[in-house]
């Protein structure tokens, strides 16, 4: 289905005699199986949910959390990453009420499942992720705000990285000073954008605004390992490195650093994997039960990895790979 696209499920099973028949799926299934099947997929034994043990955020995933935790463990036991690797946030698109839905204006889907995600920069390798389930209400739990913390969740993802020489590519949601120091310290090299607003940010380049710098100008201060950097192209962009310095690279008529040059190729890891998702859709628009569609994604994920852990021993196209395997 992710290769042949409908609109309707019943159209898969359609015996008009049109260029729209598919005649290959009734072959091997019913329609009736098929929707039956998917009606009683189940992931989580529901008495276990009454368990003690559970915090808010567990409760909340309780339906396909042993999905995500069987898929965590395989996509990093199976593969190992360059040294480049992109940390960003992804969203599957869900309308319906969802508790755990979050709204994210400058994605395509807007409102949805959000989820922190790891990939390989070059390829889009989904090697670690996190489905965002806290929420802020009069009743959270005190432990939540801390489990919650974006640099929390940048040392969770990155945990079992520590001093092999990776490079750890972010924008400026989760960047800040002192974690880049922190996973400095760790062994890991920190590149991404900055807010200037953040603690610890040299108050010189917190108060530097377009309006008083000339167009390619490039103010930087270091301090140890951490290098923070103001440039001007049509905006001012405030960069963060631990390795790279105030080297800069003319390109036609403006100077750019080579920071931003870097940062422009390494950080679309994660916008590569949606896009090759995208192409091939399993998961289904419309669909009742959220963590049903949600599994569908993970499969659509785990399709992906194979593809590209199988692309190092062959030359199958992406399109080509998804037809042999089905």
């Amino acid at each position: 289905m992710g290769v042949v696209v409908k609109t309707r499920i019943e159209e898969y099973w359609s015996t008009t005699a049109n260029i729209f028949c598919t005649p290959g799926f009734g072959k091997h299934m019913s329609i009736n199986r098929f929707l039956l099947i998917s009606k009683l997929l189940h992931f989580a034994n529901n008495e276990d949910m009454c368990s003690p043990g559970l915090d808010v955020s567990e409760a909340r995933l309780f339906k396909i959390k042993p999905v995500l935790s069987h898929l965590n463990n395989k996509f990093q036991s199976l593969y190992k990453m360059a040294q480049n690797i992109a940390l960003d946030e992804s969203l599957l698109q869900w309308k319906g009420w969802l508790d755990i839905n979050q709204l994210v204006p400058n994605k395509a889907a807007v409102m949805g499942i959000k989820s922190y995600e790891i990939c390989e920069s070059q390829t889009g390798y989904l090697w670690r992720f996190e489905i965002q389930a806290h929420k802020k209400s009069p009743q959270q739990q005190p432990e939540e705000p801390l489990n919650a913390s974006t640099p929390s969740i940048v040392l969770r993802l990155t945990h079992g990285l520590e001093n092999k020489g990776y490079t750890l590519w972010m924008d400026n949601f989760y960047n800040s000073p002192s974690l880049a120091r922190r996973l400095k310290a760790s062994g890991i090299h920190c590149v991404g954008t900055l807010r200037t607003n953040r603690q610890f940010v040299p108050r010189a380049l917190h108060d530097l605004t377009k309006r008083n710098m000339r167009k390619s100008q490039i103010t930087g201060l270091t301090s140890g390992d951490v290098d923070v950097m103001v440039w001007k192209d049509v905006n001012r962009v405030a960069m963060i490195s631990t390795y790279h310095g105030n080297a800069v690279k003319q390109v036609r008529e403006s100077t750019k650093p080579i920071l931003i040059l870097d940062y422009n190729i390494m950080m679309g890891g994660v916008d590569k994997k949606d896009q090759m998702l995208a192409m091939y859709p399993i998961e289904r628009k419309r669909t009742r039960v959220w963590y049903k569609k949600l599994f569908r994604r993970l499969l659509n994920v785990s399709v992906l990895n194979s593809f590209i852990i199988h692309r190092h021993s062959s030359t199958l196209t992406h399109r080509n790979f998804r037809i042999k395997l089905s």
